[in-house]
């Protein structure tokens, strides 16, 4: 698992997913470079599955309760996965 650090020498935990899911991404390469274009788009779309329902949930969230709330839940949530990662 690769963790970055930053230039104040503390450890930036949110990018590990990131580092994952692009050593993924690099192995698949490896073994399918013709593939690269195809490979490239399906990170896309994987990507984009995945940030369209935080981005319709943070639009609900503004237009219900105001533009502090989306903000709020996601300090929430960030918070809490660094607590689950912590202790699981």
């Amino acid at each position: 698992m690769n963790f970055s650090v930053s230039p104040r020498g503390c450890c930036l935990p949110a990018e590990v997913p990131w580092e994952r899911r692009h050593g993924v991404f690099q192995q698949t390469l490896k073994y399918y470079p013709e593939q690269k274009a195809t490979m490239l788009g399906l990170h896309a779309t994987i990507v984009g599955i995945g940030l369209f329902p935080a981005s319709f949930m943070a639009g609900i969230l503004w237009n219900a309760f105001g533009p502090a709330v989306p903000f709020m839940v996601g300090g929430f949530t960030g918070v809490l996965s660094a607590i689950l990662l912590l202790l699981l």
